[in-house]
């Protein structure tokens, strides 16, 4: 992965974390899924990345559309 980039969430749903990345992408936030999930199980986290410069609007439109 790239420099620069910032941790937003760490969510234990693929599918949350999908509609999430959708979210942030639709308001013009670059962001990255890491899937950390076991592949059988679906036990584990999905953690959602964007770059620094986006991270603080990034993070308020979290907070504001889907509360963690």
């Amino acid at each position: 992965m790239e420099k620069d980039w910032v941790k937003l969430a760490s969510l234990g749903n693929r599918q949350k974390a999908d509609i999430l990345l959708t979210l942030l992408e639709s308001e013009g936030i670059s962001a990255v899924l890491l899937n950390k999930q076991d592949s059988v199980y679906n036990f584990g986290e999905v953690e959602i990345y964007c770059h620094g410069k986006d991270a603080l609007k990034a993070l308020e439109i979290i907070e504001y559309n889907f509360p963690l």
